[in-house]
């Protein structure tokens, strides 16, 4: 199995997760962000998370994961989070295109996880 993603399976908190997406951007891509914090706070309904440009957080929003989590596997969790801050770490660099930043995610999901991975039906592969 992938190393990527036994440490996402594995993984036990969002921060580490973080650091996998990080990883695999620089890796893929040759992008990297210092600095970015990571927030879990309410937001309104419909928004899973969000990088605001010009700021240093990505803001994960806590109702809508803490309603989506109820009854799935820690894989599952993992990889809805792995998806998720994939997304806004990739608008975090820059990448504002929401096509080419879905495009991207997909991309790099279904190289790291195959095919048939729970992430790759979470990234839309």
């Amino acid at each position: 199995m992938n190393t990527i993603v036994e440490e996402v399976d594995n993984a036990q908190d969002f921060d580490s997760i973080l650091r996998l997406v990080k990883r695999v951007v620089e890796e893929k891509l040759g992008m990297r962000r210092a600095g970015l914090m990571l927030i879990i706070a309410d937001a309104p309904p419909g928004i899973l998370a969000y990088h605001e440009v010009g700021s240093n957080a990505i803001v994960v929003n806590r109702r809508h994961f803490e309603g989506w989590v109820i009854g799935k596997s820690k894989t599952e969790k993992n990889s809805y989070i792995f998806v998720v801050l994939l997304h806004e770490y990739l608008h975090s660099l820059g990448i504002l295109d929401e096509i080419e930043v879905r495009r991207l995610v997909r991309t790099l999901v279904q190289e790291y996880f195959g095919p048939d991975h729970i992430a790759t039906r979470l990234a839309g592969g």
